[in-house]
């Protein structure tokens, strides 16, 4: 299936919020995070990370921006594993079943927003606006390969 992974493109995700989401882990909207949460009372970098962030499912710290990639089946159970328990653990589940049905949902959900050709980046803002949560995403396709001249070519070593 196709998923996000967290891409930087500078450092700045690191001085944005108060926990940055690493390089190359698997990331998800996360905006249920936010739910029943009074902006007021966070900081500016946690708000932050609620207009402007994808939440990682490694650290579940935030990036500002994901590639579209592709997720192996065994990787899809583990995320699925870690966004549950941390689910159970953070936000108080009714059971590790329950959690394990709404990380499947969350990452399933993301699945369908990750329908572009591969290298695709994606931002998302976020706002609240009468009890709801409004989400939008923005896809930046990659440039057709043609329009770039190769200057180098990177080789694994042997």
């Amino acid at each position: 299936m196709k998923l996000a992974r967290v891409i930087h493109l500078d450092n700045s995700d690191a001085n944005v919020f108060s926990n940055s989401a690493t390089e190359g882990e698997w990331a998800i909207t996360g905006t249920f995070a936010f739910i029943d949460t009074d902006l007021n009372t966070l900081s500016r970098k946690d708000v932050l990370g609620f207009k402007e962030g994808w939440l990682g499912l490694s650290t579940f710290g935030y990036a500002t921006l994901v590639e579209v990639s592709t997720m192996k089946d065994s990787e899809f159970d583990s995320a699925c594993r870690r966004l549950a328990t941390h689910i159970y653990e953070k936000y108080n589940a009714p059971g590790m079943l329950v959690a394990l049905e709404a990380a499947t949902n969350e990452i399933k959900d993301m699945g369908v927003i990750c329908q572009h050709s591969e290298g695709t980046l994606l931002s998302i803002k976020r706002e609240i606006s009468e009890k709801e949560i409004k989400e939008q995403v923005r896809v930046i396709h990659p440039p057709p390969e043609k329009l770039h001249a190769k200057i180098w070519t990177i080789e694994d070593e042997q």
